[in-house]
């Protein structure tokens, strides 16, 4: 998928089996901000089926396929929004519901 990323922020997270009860949930969130300025950079850690999952909403994604240890999977999501060319991140768990802003 092409994004431009100039000036952009991004959402980052890492998705793995255990969350995904939860996941639905957070990207609803994502999708009820007001600001829809910012793009979302999943790790994706052995979620099968996130494509699909992903296609169906309507926000601009990228996704890196991870097998690390968390500290691990944030280290290379940081360093793929700097490469990508995002200025600012929001860190966020998979499994929260983000406030609306």
């Amino acid at each position: 998928m092409s994004i431009a990323t100039e000036g952009k922020i991004v959402v980052i997270t890492t998705v793995y089996p255990e969350v995904e009860p939860y996941f639905c949930r957070y990207l609803d969130s994502l999708e009820a901000q007001t600001s829809k300025a910012f793009d979302v950079l999943i790790a994706n850690d052995g979620f099968i089926g996130l494509e699909a999952i992903l296609s169906a909403r309507k926000l601009q994604w990228r996704t890196l396929d991870v097998a690390k240890a968390a500290s691990g999977n944030r280290r290379d999501l940081i360093n793929k929004a700097i490469e990508y060319g995002y200025n600012k991140i929001i860190f966020s768990d998979s499994d929260d519901e983000l406030s609306l802003n």
